[in-house]
C-alpha cells in the first residue's frame, strides 16, 4: 500500500530538479543557457527525438523565452488561439515540438492530455521546465465538476451504496469503481474521479458544502518526462512539496551559479537581492490599535466577520498610508470580496493600483515603490486540515511567509538595477512580525 493508502502503483520517474533562487538570482536567464546549451542542434548534436516544455506564468514571458530562443536557432510552438489552444497544445505534443505555454497547461482535460502526453513520451523524449511552482491542487473552477450539477454529501453517501465509487477509510481517497457502462447522471462524473486524484474533504462534509473535494494532479504524470525540473524559491515551504512527499515523489535541489548561469546541485539558503531597500512603515498603527480593532486578525474569515467599525479602522489607516504618495507608485491588496469597501480612488486605492493577494511572477508593477498588505494570510483551513490527516503538515508560518514576499516581490523590489526604497505597510502584526524575522535571519 502507498502513502495515499490505496494500492495502486505507478512509476515515479526520475527525481524532480528544484532550482530554488530568489528573484533576481538569475534562474530565467540560466534556463535559457540550459535550453540552449542542451537542445541545439547548431551548437551541440542532441539525442534524436529530444524536446522540451516550458511553463511560465505569464504569456509575455512565453514571448520572450520564444524570441531569445529562436535567435539561437531554437525553434518553439505557444498556443496563441484561445478557443484552441488546448487543441492546439496537444496536437503540438504529437507533433513532437518543442512547446513554451502558461501553466495552464497543467490544467487541461485530464484524461484527453494524459493520454496525448502518454503517446508521445513513447515517441519523443520530453523534459518540462516550470517556472514558478506548479499548481498542483486543482480548483474546483478548473475542472470539469464545474460544469456539473453539484455533489454533496447525500449524492456521495449515495454512489458509495451503488458501487460507483469507494473511499478509503484511512486516506479519504475515493476510487471510480463502477463497472461500464454507467446509466444515469453519474456516468457525467467519471472523467472527474478519473481523471484526477479527489479526496473527499471530511471537514467539508460536515459543514454540509457542495463539492467537498480535495483535487490533485495525477502523480503519474512527471513519470512521462525524461527530466522534470521547478525553478521557483522557498519550495521547502510549499504546497508542491507536500504533494511530493504525499505521493514519494523524489526532490533535488539546486542553485544557480552568478558566474557562470549554470545549475549547481546542492541547496543554498538565499534572500532575493531587493530585501536592503525595504523599509517596514509602523506609522498610524497605534491610531489603528485605539480603534478597538483586533489586527491580530485581518484573516479572510475576519473579514467576513468585522463589523461596519472594523472595515471603516482599516480604511482610516490605509488612507493615511498612502495620503501624500503619488498613484503611480501605490501597490495594495486585500481579499477581493473586501475591495470595494476599502477603495479611495481619490487617494490611489483605486482598482487599477490592487492586485490579487496570490499574483506571482508579473513585472507590471515593478515601479511601485509604496505597498500596502492589508491581510493574514492563512491557508484554506480544509485544505490545511487535509494534509495534516495526511501526516504532513504545513508550516503554516513559512507557508504565509511566502505568499507575503511573493505579493511584495511584484513591487520595485524585484527591480534588481533600482536603488529606490520599497515603503511597505502590513497592518497584521503576525505577517508584520513573520517577515521581520526573516530579514533577521542570516
Amino acid at each position: 500500500m502507498d502513502s495515499t493508502g490505496t494500492t495502486e502503483q505507478y512509476n515515479k520517474g526520475p527525481s524532480i530538479k528544484i532550482i530554488d533562487a530568489p528573484t533576481g538570482e538569475g534562474k530565467t536567464t540560466s534556463l535559457i543557457t540550459y535550453l540552449q546549451n542542451n537542445f541545439n542542434s547548431f551548437q551541440t548534436p542532441i539525442k534524436e527525438q529530444k524536446r522540451f516544455i516550458v511553463l511560465v506564468p505569464l504569456l509575455d514571458e512565453c514571448e520572450r523565452l520564444s524570441k531569445a530562443l529562436k535567435e539561437t536557432g531554437i525553434e518553439t510552438f505557444t498556443p496563441k488561439i484561445k478557443g484552441r489552444k488546448n487543441k492546439d497544445t496537444l496536437e503540438a505534443l504529437r507533433e513532437g515540438l518543442n512547446i513554451i505555454t502558461t501553466h495552464r497547461f497543467l490544467e487541461m482535460t485530464p484524461i484527453e492530455f494524459y493520454e496525448t502526453l502518454k503517446d508521445s513520451s513513447e515517441r519523443y523524449s520530453y523534459s518540462i521546465f516550470i517556472d514558478e511552482e506548479p499548481t498542483v491542487e486543482v480548483a474546483f473552477k478548473d475542472s470539469p465538476l464545474s460544469n456539473l450539477p453539484s455533489l454533496d454529501s447525500s449524492d456521495i453517501d449515495t454512489m458509495r451504496h451503488k458501487n460507483i465509487i469507494s473511499v478509503d477509510e484511512k486516506s479519504n481517497r475515493i476510487t471510480w469503481t463502477a463497472e461500464e457502462p454507467l446509466k444515469g447522471i453519474y456516468r457525467h462524473y467519471r472523467d472527474f474521479f478519473k481523471g484526477y486524484v479527489v479526496y473527499l474533504s471530511k471537514e467539508a462534509c460536515q459543514h454540509n458544502l457542495d463539492n467537498p473535494f480535495i483535487i490533485h494532479i495525477r502523480p503519474e504524470m512527471w513519470s512521462l518526462f525524461e527530466s522534470v525540473t521547478v525553478l521557483s524559491y522557498r519550495v521547502k515551504y510549499s504546497i508542491f512539496r507536500a504533494y511530493c512527499n504525499l505521493y514519494q515523489l523524489p526532490l533535488d535541489y539546486y542553485h544557480v551559479s552568478r558566474d557562470s548561469d549554470t545549475f549547481v546541485e546542492g541547496y543554498v539558503e538565499k534572500k532575493p537581492k531587493g530585501c536592503k531597500r525595504l523599509c517596514i512603515c509602523k506609522d498610524y498603527l497605534e491610531t489603528f490599535r485605539n480603534e478597538e480593532v483586533n489586527i491580530k486578525g485581518l484573516s479572510y474569515s475576519w473579514y467576513n466577520k468585522t463589523n461596519t467599525k472594523g472595515i471603516k479602522a482599516l480604511r482610516s489607516y490605509m488612507d493615511k498610508c498612502i495620503r501624500n504618495k503619488p498613484f503611480g507608485t501605490i501597490l495594495w491588496t486585500t481579499y477581493k470580496p473586501k475591495k470595494e469597501a476599502l477603495k479611495i480612488p481619490k487617494h490611489g486605492l483605486n482598482d487599477k493600483n490592487w492586485i490579487a493577494c496570490n499574483t506571482k511572477a508579473t513585472n507590471d508593477y515593478k515601479d511601485r515603490t509604496a505597498v500596502i498588505y492589508g491581510i493574514n494570510r492563512y491557508m484554506n483551513p480544509f485544505k490545511a486540515s487535509f494534509w495534516q490527516s495526511q501526516g504532513i503538515p504545513i508550516d503554516m508560518d513559512n507557508w504565509s511567509l511566502n505568499e507575503l514576499i511573493q505579493f511584495l516581490w511584484r513591487s520595485n523590489l524585484r527591480d534588481t538595477y533600482s536603488s529606490d526604497t520599497v515603503y511597505v505597510y502590513i497592518p497584521s502584526d503576525r505577517m508584520r512580525g513573520l517577515l521581520e524575522e526573516w530579514l533577521l535571519n542570516d
